[in-house]
């Protein structure tokens, strides 16, 4: 409800509508709808959730009209998102001269070892972190977190390198995207200072341990297993076995072993104690002004306020941001001067690699596929 408040504030107010304008839209649909002959753009517009319906062909008209400008094919003038991008949040800007506050992000589900972009792996993130905050003009870290969280394993390594950095002098301040639940909400309690977003959902305080088994189906089946073992809990692992008790006895107390280790670090992090943790926790997530109001937030803002609040932290005055990336593979750094020798990619980074050497590839791909459409031999 928090969220959907949130939600609807923020278009009633962009758009100009009365309070209740957006609940009784949704909750009036159908009837809404069905006075329109169920054309949802007229609903829409009706509703003043819109300003006007065009075309493609108008809408390239308004929007030549409104930036002033067309190309000689006369569609308007506009920068690509990826040049504007790359123009206005610069990936390195170090050696200017100023102490930096680096901002690295931590995306995608938590995974063991090394892993790449769009994955968080617990030894590449800690390397990253470890990298940056050894570096001499680097006054702060900002962590901008947006996980639902993944192995215990790999937060416990991330955890333990941002204690590790703060204990070495540079502060930490996590910024919470969209989410930051479970083991992003692990790794944000050993920051300084903790930031999320008014819509962040987050803390998540709970482990679980799932294994998948199938016997059952290959029995439908008529097929079964047996065998020999050197010990009790021999083969107990296997999905076509059902899963011995002994395993998920033991299986219960190593969640239960990781679920009061989480309580304690949350209680440590956030000064609380075991019995206020509890109360807040199995597994229950929050919305980001209930989690800051029961003490594990500090703060509700973007990930300019969590900048602020990190050069603040390290008393810096005039400084830098630096947006941190992991140092490219040597696979990466082949396919980075092939696009470039090229030079039909335009600015490159990950996000674009895909899209920039299929368009490179475009050419041969539809030639193998007419070739492989011809049926006389």
């Amino acid at each position: 409800q928090v969220l959907w408040d949130q939600y609807t504030s923020t278009v009633e107010t962009q758009r100009k509508l009365a309070s209740g304008a957006l609940d009784e839209f949704v909750n009036n649909y159908a009837r809404r709808l069905a006075q329109h002959g169920g054309d949802t753009a007229k609903t829409s517009l009706e509703a003043g959730l819109v300003d006007q319906l065009l075309n493609r062909v108008q809408t390239n008209e308004y929007l030549v009209e409104l930036v002033g400008a067309s190309d000689e094919d006369g569609r308007y003038e506009a920068v690509a998102f990826d040049h504007y991008v790359s123009r206005k949040r610069p990936l390195s800007i170090s050696g200017q001269g100023k102490t930096r506050v680096a901002v690295i992000t931590a995306q995608g589900d938590m995974l063991p070892g090394e892993q790449p972009a769009g994955t968080i792996g617990g030894d590449s993130l800690a390397q990253l972190i470890r990298d940056t905050a050894g570096q001499d003009d680097v006054g702060a870290i900002v962590l901008r977190i947006n996980s639902g969280g993944g192995s215990l394993f790999a937060s416990e390594i991330i955890r333990q390198q941002l204690l590790n950095t703060r204990a070495a002098g540079t502060p930490v301040v996590v910024s919470m995207g969209a989410m930051a639940a479970s083991g992003g909400y692990y790794i944000a309690v050993e920051a300084d200072e903790v930031w999320a977003t008014p819509s962040t959902i987050t803390v998540s305080i709970g482990v679980f341990a799932a294994f998948p088994t199938f016997e059952q189906l290959l029995q439908r089946m008529g097929i079964y297993t047996d065998g020999v073992g050197t010990t009790d809990l021999a083969g107990s692992l296997r999905p076509d076995r059902p899963l011995n008790p002994q395993l998920v006895e033991a299986l219960n107390s190593g969640v239960n072993h990781a679920y009061r280790s989480f309580l304690q670090i949350v209680a440590e992090g956030r000064n609380m104690t075991l019995e206020e943790v509890s109360a807040l926790a199995e597994g229950r997530v929050w919305s980001a002004p209930d989690a800051l109001a029961a003490g594990l937030l500090d703060g509700l803002g973007g990930l300019e306020q969590a900048i602020g609040a990190a050069a603040a932290r390290a008393n810096l005055l005039d400084y830098e941001v630096d947006y941190v990336e992991m140092p490219l593979s040597p696979q990466e750094l082949l396919l980075q001067q092939l696009a470039e020798h090229v030079g039909s990619m335009g600015n490159w980074n990950r996000s674009t690699l895909g899209a920039g050497l299929s368009r490179l590839l475009r050419p041969i791909s539809e030639a193998t596929a007419e070739i492989a459409g011809l049926q006389d031999p």
